[in-house]
């Protein structure tokens, strides 16, 4: 698109730029005074092709495609060769040339080759610098071979898997653990006899004898079930519970007295008023939900207390 706009800024910029819509004055984009019929420089036509939009290009380059389809073959390749041969040969370099962009030098290369139709360029890959970039990398076709050479063909049985038959992976017993100390070996070594014993009592029962007292029922059907305990903590801290459940007794008694002492008092308080005030209600409110919690508390140490009594030889 901008080599067709190009072409048809040759003609004559200032009188092509004012066909355009809307149209543009090159005085607003050229400071210098230029004249209808003056050849213009090629940097001046590039400026010219910067400061418009892509818009106005697009209209240039429609432009130049009509007029190119207006004009016959043999006038289109001879206005092509005039303009070419105008221009600097390939080894010569021009002053516009020294200062021209990328972009800029590959469009000029190619209104100097001297073709018809152009070619859309090619844009350039853009290099970032600084610390995340990639440095543009040259790439010849000697360095190609020498590297296609440099890689060696893989051997015969590189593609043979390996018989992993004979390979065993270690079981559970031989990865290496974290070594016991020598309470918790123990603990391990009295689980392990226990367990071993418990599974020989269950896989071979003896069913046919019958029990000799209460202990050997005890010890025979202990494997069995589900809860084991040891018979030496059955009893421990029935004492200490005992204590407490005594020491907190009369204080709850004592003071559920006092409770229903002033429920009384209250009673006949009440009884004796001419009329009874709404500040009465609510503090009747508070004393019995303050008695209804205290007499939930007694009866749950009660409840405790029993529990403690009866079922500490059945339970944990």
């Amino acid at each position: 698109m901008y080599q067709s706009a190009y072409l048809r800024l040759l003609s004559g910029p200032a009188e092509v730029l004012r066909k355009l819509n809307p149209p543009v004055e090159i005085s607003t984009i050229i400071k210098e005074d230029v004249s209808a019929d003056s050849t213009a420089a090629p940097t001046m036509l590039l400026q010219i092709l910067k400061a418009l939009t892509k818009s106005q290009a697009s209209q240039l380059a429609h432009m130049y495609d009509a007029q190119a389809r207006a004009k016959a073959p043999g006038e289109l390749s001879m206005d092509m060769y005039s303009t070419a041969s105008s221009q600097p040969q390939s080894g010569e370099v021009s002053p516009a040339s020294s200062y021209m962009s990328g972009t800029e030098r590959d469009m000029s290369d190619l209104l100097h080759s001297g073709t018809a139709t152009p070619t859309p360029t090619k844009r350039r890959k853009y290099n970032k610098t600084g610390k995340y970039s990639v440095k543009n990398r040259t790439w010849t076709l000697d360095s190609a071979r020498e590297s296609i050479a440099g890689i060696r063909s893989p051997s015969a049985g590189a593609y043979t898997r390996a018989d992993i038959s004979g390979i065993r992976s270690p079981g559970i017993m031989d990865k290496p653990k974290v070594p016991l100390t020598k309470h918790e070996a123990e603990v391990a070594r009295r689980f392990r006899q226990a367990l071993a014993m418990d599974h020989r009592m269950v896989a071979n029962t003896d069913w046919q004898t019958p029990f000799a007292d209460t202990r050997d029922a005890i010890q025979r059907l202990l494997p069995f079930h589900i809860f084991q305990q040891p018979d030496s903590s059955i009893d421990h801290g029935i004492a200490h519970e005992e204590e407490q459940i005594s020491s907190n007794m009369p204080s709850l008694e004592k003071r559920a007295g006092a409770l229903m002492q002033r429920y009384d008092k209250m009673l006949e308080r009440q009884g004796t008023d001419e009329h009874y005030a709404t500040d009465f209600i609510q503090l009747d409110r508070l004393r019995i939900s303050d008695l209804s919690e205290e007499l939930e508390q007694l009866d749950d140490a009660r409840m405790q207390r029993d529990i403690s009594t009866v079922g500490n030889g059945l339970f944990w």
